[in-house]
């Protein structure tokens, strides 16, 4: 197994605004997370360098890198916008600065992962940033042996992240959701996670985990496409979705409001979601809830 950093060329820059609001820099850097930020807490930022995915085998995937010295860095962000309260999580030894207790679904404040918070730095230290995202791409056959995170443009399209992997007949899909990718769509929340595989093989989603349901702390392999692990089971209202949530949605109850044609479905929270596909990864009866609930922001601002 091999864990690799790459980089597209072709990077373009965006102005830093000439503001002391957060908000105004952090739409710059993730838009899709407008409104999930905007109802956190402005003056209490936390930074999160636990992996979306704990991948067994590849324990070096903390991203601890993209923020560089992290207490150099919110030292200034801390100071640019006046915050109260500034906390790390999810290194392992930290003892800077900013070590603090972080509760993911308790912690009132904007949460950033270490691309963001890197880039936020790089916002408020010059007149300009990089536009950029970062994709990881899980690639194997039978199971996963290479990882590799791209720094790509923010203008990036799937088919560009991909081309360095060569192999015929292969299956591009999200391995949060399970779905196929199209090739000559933009990169974006839902393509931040990439799987390359064989043709007809999925990531095995129904491995092992505690009582029986899925679980994200465990080793990831591909499996031959079977349409019953496939099909989408009622929902058994376990409520996996909602303990996951980075946005503290319960996606479930989104989804079944959004399919029964209830409106007004931002007093739940609707418009907070911005496509992660944890809760659809999650799930153990398959069903597409972050494809759901994605439905409901097609025309959100």
């Amino acid at each position: 197994m091999k864990y690799e950093a790459l980089s597209m060329p072709g990077t373009s820059m965006i102005s830093s605004p000439e503001s002391s609001e957060i908000m105004d820099f952090l739409t710059l850097i993730t838009p899709e997370k407008h409104q999930w930020w905007g109802r956190a807490v402005q003056n209490q930022l936390a930074v999160d360098f636990r992996p979306v995915i704990n991948l067994q085998g590849f324990g070096g995937l903390y991203d601890t890198d993209l923020a560089g010295d992290i207490d150099v860095c919110l030292s200034a962000v801390k100071e640019q916008f006046d915050l109260e309260k500034v906390i790390v999580s999810g290194i392992k030894g930290y003892r800077g600065a900013y070590t603090g207790s972080f509760n993911r679904h308790s912690f009132n404040g904007i949460v950033l992962n270490p691309s963001e918070a890197g880039r936020l730095y790089k916002a408020v230290s010059g007149d300009s940033f990089d536009d950029v995202r970062y994709v990881y791409v899980l690639s194997g056959s039978e199971k996963i042996t290479s990882v590799f995170r791209v720094r790509a443009p923010g203008n990036s399209k799937v088919k560009d992240i991909i081309s360095f992997i060569g192999g015929k007949e292969q299956y591009i899909f999200n391995p949060l959701t399970c779905r196929e990718i199209d090739l000559d769509g933009m990169i974006g929340p839902d393509t931040s996670l990439i799987a390359v595989s064989d043709k007809d093989r999925r990531l095995d989603s129904f491995g092992a985990g505690v009582l029986g349901r899925p679980s994200i702390r465990r080793k990831l392999s591909f499996r031959q496409v079977n349409d019953t692990l496939d099909s989408q089971r009622p929902c058994s209202n376990c409520l996996s979705c909602a303990a996951i949530c980075p946005a503290g949605l319960s996606p479930s109850i989104l989804y079944h409001f959004a399919r029964s044609g209830a409106e007004d479905l931002d007093s739940l929270g609707a418009k907070l979601c911005f496509q992660c596909g944890l809760c659809s990864f999650i799930c153990p009866s398959n069903i597409p809830l972050s494809t759901g609930i994605g439905g409901i922001n097609a025309d959100a601002p």
